[in-house]
């Protein structure tokens, strides 16, 4: 894949990343803590620029660290993951719900990443 059509992945895969970081309230520091992948490493992924100057391409261990550190599924950081790869990466909606801090609790993080609300309905 060429670096121009990677960029358009590495974009979406940086916006998702930094928005769910955002969500949880952690800094990138101590998302660090949590994962065990450096600030450094994080502050690249979510400018999508390596030290070099290029598009980030996250190790695919990095992808599940940052997961399971945020406490949702790989998927949710994955742009386009249930489609053929494109010539460029338009990030749709993902078909997910993203629950946290658990089950009972009554915040739902929407497939955009936006934060919600749902109540129950008397009766229900």
């Amino acid at each position: 894949m060429s670096d121009k059509r990677w960029s358009s992945f590495g974009h979406a895969f940086s916006t998702r990343l930094k928005k769910l970081r955002t969500l949880r309230g952690l800094s990138q520091e101590e998302l660090s803590d949590i994962s065990g992948i450096s600030r450094n490493t994080i502050s690249n992924y979510e400018r999508n620029e390596n030290n070099s100057g290029k598009s980030v391409d996250p190790k695919l261990s990095n992808i599940y660290r940052l997961a399971q550190a945020l406490d949702v599924p790989p998927m949710a950081l994955l742009p386009a993951g249930s489609e053929s790869v494109a010539e460029i990466c338009v990030d749709k909606t993902v078909a997910i719900d993203v629950r946290w801090p658990s089950e009972k609790d009554p915040l739902l993080f929407d497939a955009d990443l936006r934060l919600t609300r749902h109540r129950e309905e008397p009766g229900n």
